[in-house]
């Protein structure tokens, strides 16, 4: 009965074999490359998959945009005239620059800046990572790369 099983699993593992190679693929070190025929599918249904996508789904694949300089100052020109204010695009450009420059300045010296309780911006830095160190990871010695430091 134990030889029976043990030839019936050989003959089912003979068997996965087999076709794994007829497929092109081996499970242990084989080819991993698919034939041009279905390279040239792939693609078909790929394109295909594309030009099934309504503008719609377009649109909000792409995701907001954020708005240009200019579109920022005519908005801020059309709220000063519904409120009755009349001035030129040219010093709300100046006014923006000036305080932008501020902040940027603010962040540089203290990392830190505080929009007037609209948003606060920080500035985060990673430190950099020696090469060689070793670190656990999941019960793994892994030894470090050489990693610059980052700021985001």
């Amino acid at each position: 009965m134990a030889a029976a099983k043990s030839s019936l699993l050989r003959l089912a593992i003979l068997l996965v074999a087999a076709l794994a190679s007829l497929r092109g693929m081996t499970f242990v070190g084989g080819r991993t490359s698919t034939s041009s025929a279905s390279q040239v599918a792939m693609a078909a249904a790929k394109k295909a998959a594309a030009a099934k996508k309504t503008p719609a789904a377009k649109a909000a694949d792409a995701g907001p945009k954020a708005m240009s300089k200019t579109a920022r100052i005519e908005e801020v020109q059309a709220k000063l005239k519904a409120a009755g204010e009349e001035i030129e695009k040219r010093t709300i450009k100046t006014i923006l620059d000036h305080y932008f420059e501020s902040v940027v300045g603010e962040i540089k010296a203290k990392n830190v800046a505080d929009l007037h309780g609209y948003i606060s911006v920080k500035k985060v830095t990673k430190p950099a990572t020696k090469a060689g160190q070793k670190i656990m990871v999941g019960g793994r010695e892994l030894v470090t790369k050489d990693k610059p430091a980052e700021t985001k």
